[in-house]
C-alpha cells in the first residue's frame, strides 16, 4: 500500500473518531438538559429554613451533569442548619448518606442524600458556633455521582 493511502486512511479513522466523539458529547448534553427540570423540582421542594435568605442560584445542564445550587446566608447554627436540612429531605424520601470534613482545616462539612438517580449536598463553610452560617445546598444528577461513593 501506498504511502499516500496510508495517510488517507489515517485521516479518515481520525475524523470517524472525532465525529463519534462530538455525536457522544451532544448526547450526553442533551441527556443533561433532559434531567435539568426534574433536578430544579427536586431542589424546589426543599424550601430553605426560616430566618435564612438565599443569595444566589445556579442552574446549569452540561455534559454529564445537571445541577441546581443555592447559596445561602442563614441566623441559624450549624446544628440547627443541619437538623433541618436532614428532617427535610428525609420526609421527602431522600435517604442520608454520609456526612464529611472538607475544607483546608477540614472545619467544613458536606451531607450527602440520595433520591433515585439524584443527589443532594448540604456544604457548610465552617460548623463553628456563631451567630449565622453561609452554606450552600445542592441537587445534581451525574453520570458519575458523588453520591456513588457511599455504595
Amino acid at each position: 500500500m501506498k504511502k499516500s493511502y496510508k495517510v488517507f486512511i489515517l485521516i479518515g479513522v481520525l475524523g470517524l473518531l472525532v465525529l463519534v466523539y462530538r455525536i457522544g458529547y451532544d448526547l450526553m448534553e442533551q441527556k443533561a438538559r433532559e434531567h435539568l427540570p426534574h433536578v430544579l423540582q427536586e431542589f424546589n421542594e426543599i424550601p430553605p429554613p426560616p430566618h435564612t435568605k438565599r443569595i444566589e442560584l445556579n442552574k446549569d445542564a452540561v455534559p454529564e451533569s445537571a445541577s441546581v445550587t443555592g447559596e445561602y446566608y442563614s441566623k441559624l447554627s450549624y446544628n440547627e442548619l443541619k437538623k433541618y436540612y436532614k428532617e427535610k429531605l428525609q420526609s421527602n424520601d431522600w435517604e442520608f448518606l454520609s456526612e464529611v470534613k472538607n475544607g483546608k482545616d477540614f472545619s467544613g462539612r458536606t451531607m450527602y442524600f440520595r433520591k433515585n438517580e439524584y443527589c443532594g449536598r448540604v456544604g457548610f463553610d465552617s460548623v463553628e458556633e456563631k451567630s449565622y452560617s453561609y452554606y450552600g445546598f445542592s441537587v445534581t444528577w451525574e453520570l458519575i455521582s458523588p453520591c456513588d461513593a457511599f455504595d
